[in-house]
């Protein structure tokens, strides 16, 4: 698993982010490079699993990695959709 936060050590609540991933998946690279560049601005914080080793993820994700969860809710898979984060998140559009 890997974490990344923008907060560097200011008291500010991040907003904790899920993408489930399969190992050498290139979605799956892209999306999460796609993410980045929104880390600071919304203050995200990633968890990154791989779902592979994983009997019950795998029957819940396999057909459709990777997919961004914001908690137990979908923002979307396969692609990075920056407005549905934005909506997840009630943040304004830009």
């Amino acid at each position: 698993m890997i974490h990344w936060s923008s907060n560097k050590g200011a008291l500010m609540e991040s907003n904790r982010l899920t993408v489930y991933i399969k190992d050498g998946c290139h979605l799956c690279e892209n999306l999460i490079a796609e993410i980045e560049p929104y880390q600071k601005e919304m203050n995200l914080l990633l968890d990154i699993i791989s779902i592979e080793n994983d009997h019950k993820l795998l029957s819940l994700y396999a057909s459709k990695v990777p997919v961004l969860m914001l908690g137990d809710t979908e923002i979307c898979h396969y692609f990075f959709d920056v407005n549905a984060l934005r909506d997840a998140l009630r943040l304004p559009p830009q």
